[in-house]
């Protein structure tokens, strides 16, 4: 048994004078923290192997020394089987080596799960042994403070191996029972509510913490369970935990009363560790605990330990309340667990804002939960929460390093900005003379002191040196304090600036910087930098517009291209059409072909067509489909980045700081489902989406690392994905001036006798957008991994989109075999109280889409589907439109329109074909249509503070101008004109309380930039911007049986003058990288060249 003992006294004092390294050896190292590592160790005198904590003292502060001296001082004193002992405790110069037992059985939790059979007597057992731990400590007048499972060891692996009590960093000494504040210490969901509430404490917080254990012994889950720590600590200082059925219903009644009494709120009325322990439930297992296997319980626990132990899970801890909303006084958070994972029979399913679910793995019964769909939310059942494992040691020390991280970070921006303007003498007196730095530059060789940088300062960035303005921005920083006066910053540095053509370009670099703090002053000691040579950088801005016009025109070229397999390698092969060379299908293992015709020049739109083949793995086609659009694309992808992604962190550096945490979370909750769930169809959508979005990333990058799930970076390419949604989480995260989504118009018409019927959509949004790909992915998908399973509805699917997006954004959506088109306009919350249901355990709006695309046959499997995980954000109102229920010349079929509206996690759908056939039409112009949402939402109450004009759906312009104008729509022709429709300095229903009386804002396609920039407007929406319709997209029963569309691209020129960048006064304020400069295009139908 690796529990080993030793009979040699250990010292009292924590100084000796005795070498470690005379005594023991060291081995391999089994683990690290910030100040210290831990490696196995052999006695030399016994042969006896320990674990060796070894602590670098030089980095400690003289409360973090004090910290060290308690811990030892604790740990000398408990000598019992079931806690980890301390053997020797060493000081040397530098360092301390604390020599404890080394136990190899891992994690009680983790050795559960794994059994073969697991009672409610396992758990007796379990409980026993921590209490037994518990009760020596507070014998010795010892508290713990951190009781929870990560410090619940096995001696060993062997079969009933005892339990290990660890970890007594936060342990303190108390005087017998008495009580006093010791400060604000422990794990969120562990901690008790004298704690919480600030009041005295001793001995019964362990207590409290042996309640929440038990509990998830016996279910799998925690008793008290919220994603907001606002609520969860609520919930603990109440004592609001309770039994639900049916998992609750095979526990006997004296394992809750054991519970009952060690979960009392009043720590007098408590439970003891002897009295516990003298408990039937405990003492008298045999005749008292249950003795049948629990299998929903191991289920839930091994979803519990793989939650807890996510990097993201670990984030969160001081994630809701203190680091995703700034300034909050909280300084941890729970994670609240799923919903009760049964459908409703209720095609409407608004949720209450006070229900507040988090869609997480079923309890049992299948391999995925729903969300509740009823209105007044049920009681959920409670799986597999997290155990939010980081731990807080007193408030004062979680302010003490944001304190330095702000520090640290705002020093780092001063020493950037000295770069920018090529301020040697700032740079220097942020510099330690003796400064040490890897980059490209040194060609591996570590340099030392400041020469080597002033070079470049005194050539490259001198101010004779020819060079454009460069403007250095810090993305993503990323601060690790170590003790009071050293830190660590990594952080990506964009490098933006003007070429000789006069437009924007931008550089990107990854750098890692060490500070110390000197005399009171913070000193750069070292630097780490990868990416391009300073000295090619001002070379590399100069010939950027040789580059690009050595291309001969690419915007009216057309390329092919296909991607190969072999022996596990991958391979890309993209060349002009003209020069492209076919691959040899009876020698060559193709998995995916492609053109790419970038014709934005001349049609306003640019063409990508991708087909995998159907006899390869899924895992195979999403990669290698990503791989060929990324190769593609490159070049807008840039455009695309520098115009629309780029200022989402620019100066919004806590922000983006934010966002990263919420997407690391949302990530690593999806990686773990993906694990728990390999053979469930929507999980396994997830997981191909995932493996194409990196299979975009390594075709952008020209580096094919194969299908793989994990994103290396969630604010590189996972932005495209999540654009739309940026502004909705920075309501959620309180942070102000971030722009939500824009607008957008649909109409939906009946032609005379049901002739046929037209579905269109126009995007509505910021000009900058306009650099626009109509797609189709033609992949042959199958629903799940194991052989046999059928083939996805959405295997072929059309839409306008992005470069760099793998879904549509605007949406307009055109799938088969299912036959359906997808559209939707968006819709405001401006209920703020709703946001709090935004939460990363969820899966993204844009995952949810396509996946409910794919995997759909009719309008009410899409809604069943894209409301599952519900993240909250990019609120729409969804038109899905099933063409297999319509036959020309007959009134469309039950399920031909099926309309669904978001409210953040709350949604309301409904069949509306009778609608349509009564009317003739549907039209959607951003208002909200259901009347409770219009209440919840707060839209209700801006009609009557602002008027209907932008907010009503019986009344606001464009509302009044399809009412009126639908009945013109006959054909193609009129239906184009419908949807580029602006005539508002004539048509009274676009008339305003302005000056002049009119916005081009009240039409079917707008055209802000038109309304004058000196007039007056009541609402900002109104007024002059850059702002508009940007394209109509528009197909028909006859287009859909051939599988084709016709879109316009750009701001609406029917009968207004068209857009032109040059001359507008937006020219220069606003990206617009690779944009045509004037938009005058006419309608476009591609031509598909794959079979």
């Amino acid at each position: 048994m690796a529990a080993a003992t030793n009979n040699t006294p250990v010292s009292n004092s924590i100084a000796t004078s005795t070498r470690f390294t005379d005594e023991y050896d060291l081995k391999e190292e089994l683990g690290k923290g910030a100040f210290s590592i831990v490696r196995r160790c052999i006695q030399k005198s016994s042969g006896q192997e320990f674990a060796a904590k070894i602590i670098n003292t030089k980095k400690l502060s003289t409360r973090d020394h004090q910290k060290l001296e308690r811990e030892a001082r604790i740990c000398r004193q408990l000598k019992h089987p079931n806690i980890v002992r301390l053997h020797d405790s060493i000081s040397e110069e530098g360092f301390h080596y604390l020599v404890f037992d080394l136990v190899t059985g891992g994690e009680l939790f983790e050795d559960i799960v794994a059994r073969e059979f697991y009672s409610e007597a396992d758990a007796s057992h379990c409980i026993q042994q921590v209490l037994e731990a518990v009760r020596h400590c507070h014998e010795s007048n010892i508290v713990h403070r951190d009781l929870k499972p990560e410090n619940l060891l096995l001696a060993s692996k062997t079969k009933g191996a005892a339990v290990k009590l660890a970890d007594f960093g936060l342990a303190i000494e108390v005087n017998g029972e008495q009580t006093q504040w010791y400060g604000f210490a422990g794990t969120p969901g562990y901690l008790s509510p004298e704690v919480l509430k600030k009041e005295p404490y001793g001995k019964p917080v362990d207590i409290w913490a042996c309640g929440v254990i038990l509990y998830i012994l016996l279910v799998g889950y925690p008793p008290f369970w919220d994603e907001d720590q606002h609520r969860l600590y609520n919930q603990i200082k109440s004592g609001a935990y309770d039994y639900p059925s049916p998992e609750w219903d095979t526990v006997t009644t004296e394992a809750k009363r054991l519970i009952d009494s060690m979960l009392s709120i009043n720590p007098s009325r408590r439970i003891s560790a002897t009295d516990a322990l003298k408990h039937p439930w405990i003492c008298q297992r045999e005749r008292v605990a249950g003795t049948i296997h629990r299998q929903e319980t191991v289920d839930c626990l091994r979803k519990f330990n793989a939650r807890r132990k996510l990097k993201g899970a670990i984030l969160s801890t001081m994630f809701v309340n203190r680091t995703l909303i700034p300034n909050a006084a909280v300084s941890a958070t729970g994670i609240q667990s799923t919903t009760n994972g049964k459908k409703s029979s209720s095609s409407t399913g608004p949720i209450s804002p006070t229900t507040n679910p988090i869609m997480s793995a079923p309890a049992s019964g299948g391999n995925r939960s729903r969300a509740t769909t009823q209105s007044g939310g049920s009681s959920a059942i409670k799986e597999s929460g997290d155990s939010n494992s980081a731990t807080i040691d007193d408030t004062n020390d979680i302010e003490r390093i944001d304190r330095l991280s702000l520090e640290i970070t705002k020093v780092t921006e001063q020493l950037l900005q000295a770069i920018a303007n090529s301020d040697y003498e700032m740079y220097k007196s942020l510099c330690d003379p003796k400064i040490t730095c890897f980059e490209p530059e040194t060609i591996g060789n570590l340099v030392e002191g400041l020469d080597f940088h002033k070079f470049y300062f005194d050539t490259v960035l001198s101010a004779k040196a020819s060079k454009p303005t460069i403007n250095c921005t810090m993305l993503t920083p990323v601060v690790h304090t170590l003790g009071d006066e050293s830190a660590c910053i990594a952080y990506v540095l964009l490098l933006q600036y003007i070429d000789r053509n006069g437009q924007a370009q931008s550089v990107r670099t990854e750098e890692t910087r060490v500070w110390h703090k000197k005399d009171s002053r913070w000193l750069c000691v070292h630097f780490h930098r990868s990416g391009m040579f300073a000295q090619y950088f001002v070379l590399f801005v100069l010939s950027t517009c040789t580059l690009i016009s050595a291309n001969d025109d690419l915007s009216s070229q057309r390329f092919r291209g296909h991607v190969l397999k072999t022996n596990e390698n991958y391979e890309v092969v993209t060349a002009l059409a003209t020069s492209y060379k076919e691959p040899n299908k009876l020698e060559d293992h193709v998995l995916a072909t492609g053109f790419w015709d970038q014709t934005y020049n001349t049609t306003g739109w640019s063409v990508l067509e991708i087909q995998t083949l159907d006899n390869e793995t899924n895992f195979d086609q999403a990669y290698s489909a990503g791989v060929l659009e990324g190769q593609f694309s490159r070049e807008l992808i840039g455009y695309q980045w520098q115009n629309n992604i780029d200022d989402i962190c620019t100066n919004k550096t806590e922000f983006c700081h934010y966002l990263k945490q919420f997407f690391l979370i949302q990530l690593d909750w999806m990686y773990t489902q993906i694990e728990s769930y390999p053979n469930d169809e929507y999980w396994h959508q997830v997981n191909l989406l995932l493996i194409q979005l990196n299979g975009l990333i390594d075709g952008y990058n020209n580096t094919l690392r194969g299908p793989r799930k994990e994103l290396d970076d969630p604010l590189s390419f996972f932005l495209f994905q999540v654009v739309e949604s940026v502004g909705d989480l920075a309501g959620r995260l309180k942070v102000p001036n971030v722009p939500k989504h824009d607008s957008c118009s649909a109409l939906i018409k009946i032609l005379p006798n049901n002739s046929d019927i037209f579905v269109s959509h126009a995007d509505w949004s910021n000009f900058r957008t306009m650099l626009k790909v109509i797609k189709r992915y033609s992949m042959p998908l199958k629903r799940t991994p194991m052989a046999g399973s059928s083939l996805i509805p959405g295997a072929d699917t059309i839409f306008s989109s992005y470069p760099g997006t793998l879904h549509s954004v605007d949406d307009f959506y055109m799938t088969r075999p299912g036959n359906m088109t997808i559209i939707e306009t968006t819709i405001n919350n401006n209920n703020d109280d709703l946001t709090h249901n935004i939460i990363p355990i969820s899966v993204p709006e844009w995952m949810r889409v396509v996946i409910a695309n794919r995997l759909s046959d009719s309008g009410q499997d899409w809604v069943n589907n894209f409301f599952l995980f519900n993240d909250g954000t990019y609120n729409n109102e969804w038109m899905i439109v099933d063409f297999k229920q319509f036959t020309p010349g007959q009134s469309p079929r039950k399920g031909f329109l099926t309309v669904a509206e978001q409210l953040v996690t709350n949604f309301l759908s409904e069949d509306m074909t009778d609608t349509l056939v009564n009317n003739t039409y549907w039209a959607s112009y951003n208002n909200v249509y259901f009347p409770e949402f219009r209440k919840l939402s707060g839209e209700e109450a801006l009609v009557k503070q602002k008027g209907p004009e932008l907010y009503s759906w019986k009344n606001s312009s464009r509302a009044k101008i399809f009412e009126r104008d639908h009945v013109t729509v006959v054909n193609l022709t009129t239906m184009i004109h419908m949807m580029r429709y602006n005539d508002f300095k004539n048509d009274p229903l676009s008339r305003c309380n302005c000056s002049p009386p009119y916005s081009s804002e009240l039409t079917i396609a707008a055209r802000c930039d038109l309304n004058p920039s000196n007039g007056t407007y009541p609402d900002s929406p109104l007024g002059h911007r850059i702002h508009g319709a940007t394209d109509a997209k528009i197909t028909n029963y006859a287009m859909m049986q051939n599988f084709n569309l016709v879109a316009i691209a750009g701001p609406t020129s029917d009968t207004q003058p068209p857009f032109v960048w040059s001359e507008s006064d937006f020219d220069t304020k606003v990206s617009h990288v690779g944009h045509p400069d004037k938009w005058n295009f006419g309608p476009f139908t591609p031509t598909w060249m794959l079979p």
